[in-house]
């Protein structure tokens, strides 16, 4: 009689299923970054500011970028690992769904023990598709950065690009800066999904 009335257990929620605000938080300023990055080497191609205004100022908001990214990285895994816990219990919960159903195919099972397991493993089913939903939501909004990004930034960031970054090669700049250059462009590229 104690085996019929086993409940299976309820899934208790946890603090890190509660961070996707602040994910989207970051991919805002992400967003706002790209688009800084952006103009302010348009503005050292374009002989706006020179290297010496160039440097101080893209330095001040180089931590901030590498902090979104590395965020952004934190997230993305964090709501991965989540969503493989999700599904693996789901999974456990529909096999014990399926052994219950089979159960009382055969008459294994009292009709009210019957409904009571099932109306548990239903709430469960619900809250763990639920963490499923949430989680790949997420996940997409993270994968999605490059639609969050201004369309004028991306088709700079393609400028850019163009010809193997002629406009780098041909800009008025010393070795180490178009060297330093080509390397936040093509960081920029990767995060707009340029080739």
């Amino acid at each position: 009689m104690a085996q019929q009335l086993e409940t299976v257990v309820q899934h208790q929620p946890t603090m890190k299923e509660t961070y996707c605000g602040s994910t989207l938080a970051n991919l805002d300023e992400l967003k706002s970054l790209i688009s800084m990055d952006v103009k302010l080497t348009r503005m050292l191609l374009d002989r706006k500011v020179s290297v010496e205004q160039y440097d101080p100022v893209y330095s001040g908001y180089e931590n901030r970028f590498e902090t979104a990214l590395q965020l952004n990285e934190m997230h993305l895994k964090r709501f991965q690992e989540d969503l493989s816990v999700y599904q693996g219990k789901l999974e456990e919960v529909k096999e014990k769904e399926e052994l219950l159903e089979a159960r009382k195919v055969i008459g294994d099972i009292q009709e009210d023990s019957y409904f009571l397991k099932k109306r548990a493993i239903n709430w469960d089913v619900t809250k763990l598709q639920a963490g499923v939903d949430r989680n790949q939501r997420c996940i997409r909004a993270i994968q999605q950065l490059p639609e969050y990004v201004d369309p004028g930034d991306v088709s700079m960031i393609e400028a850019f690009m163009s010809d193997g970054l002629a406009v780098v090669k041909k800009a008025e700049l010393d070795g180490n800066t178009k060297k330093k250059l080509r390397k936040r462009i093509k960081r920029l590229a990767q995060l707009v999904s340029v080739a």
